[in-house]
């Protein structure tokens, strides 16, 4: 996974680098049960198409 979400404040982080951040930080910066759901999610989620019924249809799913 190489997809970088670039900030105009800085270049992106690799997805690993930002697996890691979640894992790390679940409990204390982050809701340990949406890390899970996230990190459990995101690999399909990111392979959708980005339109406005996918985004609601995952929304659903996910919840």
């Amino acid at each position: 996974m190489s997809e970088r979400l670039t900030r105009a404040y800085r270049k992106g982080l690799p997805m690993e680098v930002v697996y890691e951040e979640l894992k790390r930080c679940s409990g204390t910066q982050f809701d340990p049960q949406l890390v899970k759901i996230f990190l459990q999610s995101h690999g399909h989620w990111k392979d959708q198409p980005q339109d406005q019924d996918t985004l609601e249809y995952l929304i659903k799913k996910i919840a």
